[in-house]
């Protein structure tokens, strides 16, 4: 299932190769942008935040591929990149290698070829997207792109809270538990002028205001469940940020200052109302106030965090996921997930870690099988994934004798209707077979097969495993 269409760059100077090309990648299910010239291309390539490959003519007038990998190498733009060569020969490809292409693909292309090298580049791609991502956030340094939020509701307030970070007013993020507050909080204390000092955690009631008033001097304070105050710490919370407020708008943060950011699980509004929250303390809060949907009412959003989830996961744990078929995504969309995107994170986690191939189905999230369908209707959908016989102790075993011989053994791999098979058929059906085995990867599949590259491409093309 693919979760969103991947977008291929495709650079070419020649008309009607770049049709040629569009219409094939596109056919292969991929989201399409040309260029005609390298120029052209590194102008998308630094005003376009999604381009996940690169399919690039090496031969061009100007810039041509060569300079064109050249020039994201020095500015930085890691876009994993398939270069296309009409006439291969070993030190173009040698060039382009060290250049950083990992792919190369004969001109003109065949759909097959394409295929497995545009599906190569991509694993690299969402490779580097979760090893930049699990980056920053080890550094403290996440950024608002990482906060997913197609739904409407949800990418206002990560719009409010981006706003809010050049600020330095106290910010209020109401929302349920597990909705991403405490992410979304982070993104704006690392995205503002206090980034370079503290960020200090308090999880109220049980909290010494004081102690970490003082340790977030000229930093962020961060207040989880801040409804949960007692009346005492209100007041003195109030009285605090009276004595620290300054006017002006935003500025360098100054010794003993801090910025507060709440998070509220409940309406402040409606504790306030019900004499549970002190007023003046909300109006103070409530300058900038921000509102996270839970995960039940951001359906577009469900798919993004899930594959978003598996490739960070998948990357950490390096295990071999490709995403969720669409009856796993199914059966999450179809969930209320009372615990929000923690829950569904949790979910993945788990799934990652246990599950046997690279596509995730159903069974491989039994927790929300059970919830959804009860014990039983989760019992007979496991079974009739996967089949299990039951541990039998050694003691308890009993004595079986062999099945006889059949008297039709099954055919024997090196005979052909009684004639000795040709050696090109077994070599062709073990080409087949390490291609498959190795999803198209022609560098591994060359090497487990004893054999170079060059020779690779040439034993495709004499047996039409190219086509």
């Amino acid at each position: 299932m693919r979760l969103s269409n991947p977008c291929v760059l495709i650079v070419d100077d020649t008309a009607e190769a770049l049709r040629q090309l569009r219409d094939t990648v596109a056919g292969l299910g991929f989201d399409t942008l040309t260029a005609t010239n390298g120029d052209a291309a590194l102008a998308l390539l630094r005003g376009l935040g999604r381009i996940d490959v690169l399919l690039l003519d090496l031969v061009m007038p100007d810039r041509d591929g060569l300079a064109v990998l050249e020039a994201l190498a020095r500015e930085g733009l890691a876009v994993p990149t398939v270069v296309a060569v009409e006439r291969p020969e070993a030190a173009t490809l040698a060039a382009a290698a060290n250049a950083g292409a990992i792919d190369f693909v004969d001109k003109p292309a065949t759909p097959m070829r394409l295929r497995f090298a545009l599906a190569g580049a991509l694993r690299q791609s969402r490779l580097e997207a979760a090893l930049a991502t699990r980056l920053r956030r080890r550094d403290g340094r996440p950024a608002f792109a990482d906060f997913i939020a197609t739904d409407p509701e949800a990418a206002r307030a990560r719009d409010i809270a981006t706003k809010a970070a050049r600020g330095s007013l106290p910010l209020l993020i109401e929302g349920e538990a597990g909705s991403g507050r405490s992410f979304l909080a982070t993104l704006v204390h690392a995205n503002g002028d206090r980034r370079d000092r503290p960020l200090v955690s308090l999880a109220a009631p049980d909290a010494d205001l004081d102690a970490a008033v003082a340790a977030a001097a000229g930093g962020t304070l961060l207040i989880e469940e801040i409804g949960d105050l007692p009346p005492s710490q209100q007041a003195r919370l109030y009285a605090l940020l009276d004595s620290t407020s300054t006017a002006g708008g935003p500025q360098a943060p100054r010794r003993g200052e801090f910025r507060l950011i709440a998070t509220s699980r409940c309406r402040l509004l409606e504790l306030a109302r019900a004499g549970r929250f002190r007023e003046n303390l909300y109006y103070r809060l409530n300058v900038t106030p921000v509102t996270l949907p839970p995960l039940r009412q951001r359906p577009r959003d469900l798919a993004a965090l899930a594959e978003d989830f598996a490739r960070r996961f998948a990357a950490e744990m390096r295990r071999p996921v490709a995403g969720l078929s669409p009856g796993a995504l199914a059966l999450l969309a179809g969930y209320d997930w009372p615990e929000n995107v923690r829950q569904l994170e949790g979910a993945i986690g788990r799934a990652v870690a246990l599950a046997g191939g690279r596509l995730f189905e159903p069974t491989d999230f039994p927790d929300i099988l059970v919830a959804r369908a009860g014990r039983a209707a989760a019992a007979t959908a496991i079974a009739e994934g996967v089949a299990l016989s039951a541990p039998v102790h050694i003691d308890a075993a009993s004595a079986q004798l062999r099945d006889p011989v059949a008297a039709n053994p099954p055919p024997d791999r090196f005979l052909t209707d009684d004639r000795i098979t040709r050696l090109a058929d077994l070599e062709r059906n073990l080409i087949a077979f390490a291609l498959a085995r190795f999803e198209g990867q022609m560098a591994r599949t060359a090497r487990a097969l004893g054999i170079g590259r060059s020779t690779l491409y040439r034993k495709l093309r004499e047996y039409g495993l190219a086509e």
